[in-house]
């Protein structure tokens, strides 16, 4: 390349001029590169310990040839010779690197570039990261671009064998779920030298499987009282975990399954205690999997307690229903403050109860039966049993007089028991004077 410089006044001194020349020749001088920068390949990476970089052209005679580095001038001029010439440029450190070209220059032709190449000093790759972890591949990155050899193993040291590729991310397929693996990479190091691996750990995602549910053994949805425990089963199988959740939320710890069946039990002390119960099975590389939902509910009083009818000796209750298949423990007594338990027992929504005393005040309590301990307050109604209706039982008497009319004994609807004489003659008549009040009274049983 040539440099030309003109003076515009020939007024200008000659220390001037001097002065001029002299600045711009003791700076460094710069030249555009008339070639763009290539990208590296592989053997344009060069490591600690490289060998140093031959550049070397045929040259033609007539013409000038310059070596630079990044634009700055390295070697040269040179005028060609026929023959080629080449120079060894020692890269041992990052400002080693660069854009290495040679220019021709030919009086009246414009400068062309005759060689390019870029050349990379690397030591380790910096900035290698995962962008996206699925169940059988990873995708990874790193700076700086170019050639680098990776590979991803289930070690953490170094890899003996290894792939190779450029650019500065790739996906490697074919991986376990639920799966530890280390990804390795080092620059590529084709130019020369040995680089240092960097190394990432990552865990795959889990498998495409899913864990194995078993429902024979499943507890079942239930209403539960304060102080009761709440048991829920399920059959365990050998190499799944198992824990409880409440609405999403872990209560339980991991239990490894054993072909066996495993038991969940918890007390129902809280308002956290109900809620909708899953039991996650976990197996390694899989997809976890839950259970149905068992919905575990705090039992309630009855309500809408009422007395449907009462006569002397019996009477009947209905109430609103609390849960499914609900069972009620009841009682009657005549405290106002409540039995302290009951062994009577009714399902749905009624009950009558009998072998009352008539007219007598009486309490009606009912609760939902609790086992296990569990207990819920009573609620009760009152109510009075009737009085029996009297039955007249005082002596009937009816006057029998001679010559009267036949009387029916069964007269009125009733048997009769009667007693006494009746005095008459031979004719079958009542002797003449002789009346006599006969007494009849209500049988008990016919006659």
């Amino acid at each position: 390349m040539k440099i030309k410089y003109y003076l515009l006044a020939k007024s200008f001194s000659c220390f001037a001029i001097i002065f001029v020349s002299f600045f711009f020749i003791a700076g460094p001088i710069k030249a555009q590169a008339p070639c763009a920068a290539p990208l590296p390949t592989n053997s344009d990476y060069f490591c600690p310990g490289a060998f140093e970089l031959a550049v070397g052209i045929f040259t033609n005679v007539g013409s000038t040839y310059t070596w630079y580095r990044s634009g700055v001038k390295i070697a040269g001029p040179r005028s060609g010779t026929g023959q080629a010439i080449s120079y060894n440029f020692a890269v041992t450190s990052s400002s080693s690197a660069g854009h290495y070209y040679v220019v021709r220059e030919i009086p009246g032709v414009p400068d062309i570039c005759v060689f390019s190449r870029s050349v990379v000093y690397v030591n380790t790759i910096t900035g290698l990261t995962t962008n996206n972890i699925a169940a059988n591949s990873v995708t990874f990155s790193w700076t700086p671009s170019g050639n680098v050899n990776y590979a991803v193993t289930k070690f953490s040291s170094p890899p003996g064998a290894y792939f190779s590729t450029s650019g500065s991310n790739v996906t490697v397929n074919a991986l376990s779920g639920g799966t530890v693996y280390y990804i390795h990479v080092q620059p590529g190091c084709g130019g020369g030298g040995n680089a240092n691996w960097t190394t990432i750990s990552f865990t795959t995602l889990p498998g495409e499987c899913s864990a194995v549910l078993n429902y024979s053994t499943i507890g079942q949805t239930g209403s539960y009282c304060f102080g009761q425990n709440v048991s829920i089963n399920y059959y365990g199988i050998l190499g799944q975990q198992y824990t409880l959740l409440n609405n999403g939320t872990p209560v339980s710890s991991v239990i490894n399954g054993n072909n066996a069946n495993i038991n969940f039990s918890f007390p129902f002390n809280s308002a956290s205690s109900p809620g909708l119960y899953t039991v996650r099975v976990n197996k390694p590389g899989c997809l976890a999997a839950e259970t149905d939902n068992i919905s575990v509910t705090q039992k309630t009083t009855a309500t809408n307690l009422s007395l449907q009818w009462v006569n002397e000796v019996a009477a009947a209750f209905t109430w609103s229903n609390t849960g499914i298949n609900e069972q009620y423990t009841y009682n009657v007594t005549t405290s106002p403050t409540g039995p302290s338990d009951s062994s009577n027992y009714a399902f749905g929504t009624n009950v009558t109860v009998s072998d009352l005393q008539p007219g007598t005040n009486y309490f009606f309590y009912i609760r939902p039966y609790c086992s296990n301990g569990g207990t819920l307050p009573w609620i009760s109604i009152p109510f009075n049993t009737s009085q029996l209706t009297p039955v007249n039982c005082a002596p009937q008497i009816l006057t029998l007089c001679e010559n009267s009319s036949t009387v029916d004994i069964a007269a009125g609807g009733g048997a009769w028991n009667f007693g006494g004489v009746y005095p008459v003659n031979s004719t079958g008549n009542s002797t003449p004077g002789k009346e006599k009040l006969y007494s009849f009274t209500p049988a008990t049983t016919a006659v």
